[in-house]
């Protein structure tokens, strides 16, 4: 752990940095895995995803699938997938190298998720959605679920942290009630480099460990001027880019070492093809942001050492 969290000791106070095998080995995305996706409120999509009786959003966090799904009652359920490694008695030798697989077993914590499934007509699950709730959906282990606005969370660990709303200061504003436009693109790069480069810009004040704005010049708007563009992270995977009246949601997902999807919900007037083409521009940029990077070096270091920390009395891992 030493060799890849490693301390500098500036003046004032004492801060945190990754080494670069944080981003590329197959040994830090486990200890994500443990420390990260399993023990913070993860954004996986937002309430359009799943707007009728009975739909289902599945998502994998680190190597563990999960669902939502919309009841009767309008209330959101969260539950652990039914068939967790699809239909392979062990997890084969080539989904335990860092990469989601294409596979029929969606399902899977080591495949790639399939996109939102619509309950079928009389709002009951259509039969692709056995792999997910099989026959007795109640039975199957629970996830926490909450929601800020129309952005949607879940927590893997049931003795976990409550919901802090105070810290979602990324919440959408929307003119409507429903959102312009969605879409998933897939960028390279380490799911952490890449949420850096989007969110680039200057660091603004109020940042916590938990959230942070960062301030561009640049803009939106194909023929310059209009507002400048601002970078809002929600620790961990939740980035939502707000320029005037329009904001671009997006859920980073690590879909392999070296490659994140990118889930997008849009608000406001400007179309996706403006966006996208930003978040590609972005995103090859050759240069990571110093404020963006140091804040998520600093945050998620912190978080690796607090978790992976002997227990004093029992010498396990708190």
């Amino acid at each position: 752990m030493s060799e890849i969290v490693a301390s500098r000791i500036p003046t004032p106070a004492r801060s945190l940095s990754l080494d670069v095998d944080a981003y590329r080995t197959l040994a830090f995305a486990k200890i994500e895995d443990d420390t990260v996706w399993t023990r913070e409120w993860i954004c996986i999509g937002v309430d359009e995803d799943i707007p009728d009786v009975g739909d289902l959003l599945p998502f994998t966090a680190g190597d563990h699938a999960v669902h939502v799904q919309r009841l009767a009652s309008g209330r959101l359920a969260g539950r652990f997938n039914l068939a967790q490694h699809g239909g392979c008695r062990v997890v084969p030798l080539q989904c335990r190298q860092g990469a989601k697989t294409s596979c029929s077993f969606t399902s899977c914590g080591h495949s790639r998720d399939r996109a939102p499934l619509q309950a079928a007509e009389a709002k009951t699950p259509s039969p692709e959605m056995y792999q997910y709730l099989g026959l007795r959906p109640e039975r199957l282990l629970g996830v926490r679920v909450a929601t800020d606005g129309p952005l949607i969370f879940v927590h893997l660990d049931p003795a976990g942290d409550a919901f802090n709303r105070v810290e979602v200061v990324a919440t959408p504003h929307r003119e409507s009630s429903a959102r312009r436009d969605d879409g998933w693109l897939e960028l390279a790069g380490n799911w952490k480099h890449v949420g850096q480069r989007i969110a680039t810009g200057a660091k603004l004040a109020g940042a916590t460990a938990a959230s942070a704005t960062f301030e561009s010049t640049e803009s939106i708007e194909e023929e310059g001027g209009g507002a400048p563009i601002c970078a809002t992270w929600r620790f961990p995977n939740l980035i939502v880019l707000s320029a005037g009246a329009s904001q671009c949601v997006i859920v980073l997902q690590p879909i392999a070492l070296q490659r994140t999807l990118c889930r997008l919900t849009l608000y406001g007037p400007q179309p996706l093809a403006r966006w996208r083409a930003l978040l590609e521009r972005r995103a090859s940029a050759i240069d990571i942001p110093a404020d963006s990077h140091r804040w998520l070096e600093t945050t998620l270091a912190a978080r690796v050492v607090q978790r992976t920390t002997p227990s004093p009395l029992t010498g396990d891992d708190t």
